[in-house]
């Protein structure tokens, strides 16, 4: 009886250790099938194009941080005898932005909700200072250009390899690359003409302005500071920048503006080869 009992025991082990060891092939085929899907999860997040962000408010303390919060401004721009802004071609204050060891120009949204919120007396300290100086003598370039096609408004964010020639008075590609594209319908807007911004759609303003329409400033929307914006003409491609302390503007047919650089506090920019453009 022992005996048996014995055996039993055995043959009852034996049938746990084959049980145990399945399941951990099962385990084990899981775990293998798991990196696979999560590698194939990876890749084609890679190949997705990134999106631009929404306007984001979030709370710092007391402080409500913007778009602007994720950048530090060039407290300092480079001036005449006259204490005006030095004004430069794209290309030649985005080198001069680097050579200070900053990381871009300031994007429209960054600059404009920036400029909001100081007209609405959120700001303190160095983001107060920086609006106060933007806005002092000349307007300055932004990290943007704009392309028409037709009825197709193309914004490039972050912007590079945009030479000015000056026998052809004009911006040329020379190694172009970008962040980010959108595209927007402009039918029926006239390039080369000032418009009052409320004149284009909404989802515009706010890709802009970093806001609805209804949400910016009064003197943003009303009187002779007026938004207002300047769309370059067909097939030409321009870096954007915006106005002096007469407008708040945004326009892409200046030939100099002064420069101002910002650097990064976030993740720096994968930029997209554009050689087909």
């Amino acid at each position: 009886m022992s005996r048996i009992i014995g055996d039993r025991r055995e043959n009852t082990l034996d049938e746990m250790e084959e049980v145990a060891r399945e399941r951990n092939k099962d385990v084990a085929e899981e775990e293998r099938l798991e990196a696979i899907r999560k590698r194939k999860e990876e890749a084609e997040r890679a190949k997705a194009p990134s999106m631009p962000h929404d306007h984001v408010i979030t709370p710092v303390g007391n402080i409500i941080a913007t778009d602007y919060n994720r950048v530090e401004f060039e407290p300092n721009v480079s001036r005449d005898i006259y204490n005006d802004k030095i004004a430069f071609t794209y290309d030649g204050s985005l080198e001069r932005v680097k050579s200070a060891g900053y990381d871009r120009h300031a994007s429209p949204e960054e600059a404009f909700t920036l400029f909001a919120d100081n007209l609405e007396g959120k700001l303190q300290g160095e983001y107060k200072a920086a609006a106060d100086d933007m806005l002092s003598s000349h307007g300055e370039w932004l990290s943007m250009a704009m392309e028409r096609k037709g009825d197709v408004l193309v914004c490039y964010l972050h912007p590079e390899g945009l030479v000015w020639n000056e026998d052809k008075r004009l911006y040329i590609k020379k190694g172009f690359k970008y962040e980010d594209r959108q595209k927007f319908n402009v039918s029926g807007k006239v390039s080369q003409v000032w418009m009052p911004f409320d004149a284009f759609d909404n989802d515009f303003v706010k890709f802009i302005y970093g806001r609805n329409i209804n949400d910016l400033p009064e003197k943003m929307r009303e009187g002779t500071r007026k938004l207002r914006i300047d769309l370059p003409g067909e097939g030409i491609l321009w870096p954007v920048c915006y106005g002096n302390t007469i407008v708040f503007s945004t326009g892409a047919n200046q030939h100099y503006r002064a420069s101002r650089g910002v650097k990064e506090k976030m993740m720096k920019p994968i930029y997209i080869s554009n050689s087909k453009d």
